[in-house]
């Protein structure tokens, strides 16, 4: 039965589409194990062992080939990988330029080595994903707004250029014992813009909207770029103490997963 492709708005047959790419699923489990990943739903407030996977139908096989092709393909390949612990995304940016250091954190200069083009249209494609994805659910932890989410539709589709004031910083997490994490998008407001984030394994994707989104955006135009890359400790990062205290107040932990922690302790 056809119906309206969330991307095309063509009439068509829809596809089981992931609201995250199913690829890095797999790279969030050790490797030889066949444990569970944990699941923690703000929705709920609950935690727990879980394989299942945030799926509809939203998008034809065309687009669906077009997110892969243009930018999934490219991150699921190169984001951290718990099988193994390789990280090529990291190995590649060892050769990047330094434009700035502050702390732990340190710009590069990745266009010589990096396919950033593809990092940013699978950035977009998740952000804009989780805002369209005809789920009230996840509507109400990622919102674009109509007008972005539309200019986000028209630039995935081919349509148009990369939003105007849209500025995507993307983090690699440059600890020796890294913390693989998948989150869905979830949205705050600043003064002056709107700050949309998501994680995928020792990466972390941070999307800012609007025309004040303050001294940052000075880096973005010396840089003639909508993306940059920074190398972070994500454990000395904010969102670190942030997500473990709220995994301890805020979500309660199926029975199951209190005998694995009571376990393990």
């Amino acid at each position: 039965m056809s119906q309206k492709c969330g991307l095309c708005l063509k009439e068509r047959e829809l596809k089981i589409s992931h609201l995250m790419p199913k690829g890095l699923y797999k790279k969030l489990r050790k490797q030889k194990t066949n444990s569970q990943l944990i699941l923690s739903q703000s929705s709920s407030g609950t935690s727990g062992f879980t394989d299942k996977q945030v799926v509809g139908k939203f998008l034809c096989d065309e687009c669906e080939q077009k997110f892969s092709k243009n930018g999934e393909n490219t991150v699921v390949r190169d984001c951290f990988d718990s099988r193994d612990d390789s990280f090529p995304l990291l190995s590649m940016l060892d050769r990047a330029n330094v434009l700035a250091e502050v702390n732990d954190r340190v710009l590069l200069d990745c266009r010589a080595h990096l396919d950033t083009e593809s990092y940013q249209y699978f950035a977009a494609s998740i952000f804009w994903r989780a805002s369209a994805w005809n789920c009230s659910k996840y509507k109400k932890y990622c919102n674009l707004g109509v007008k972005y989410q539309e200019e986000f539709r028209l630039y995935l589709n081919g349509e148009a250029g990369f939003p105007k004031h849209a500025y995507i910083t993307v983090y690699i997490d440059s600890d020796d014992d890294k913390f693989p994490m998948l989150s869905f998008p979830v949205s705050s407001k600043k003064i002056g813009y709107h700050q949309h984030v998501f994680y995928v394994p020792g990466v972390r994707f941070l999307l800012r909207l609007g025309r004040n989104v303050g001294e940052i955006k000075n880096f973005f135009e010396a840089y003639s770029s909508q993306i940059m890359f920074l190398k972070y400790s994500f454990k000395k990062h904010p969102d670190c103490n942030f997500i473990a205290k709220s995994l301890k107040v805020d979500f309660t932990p199926s029975e199951r997963l209190k005998e694995e922690i009571i376990k393990n302790v």
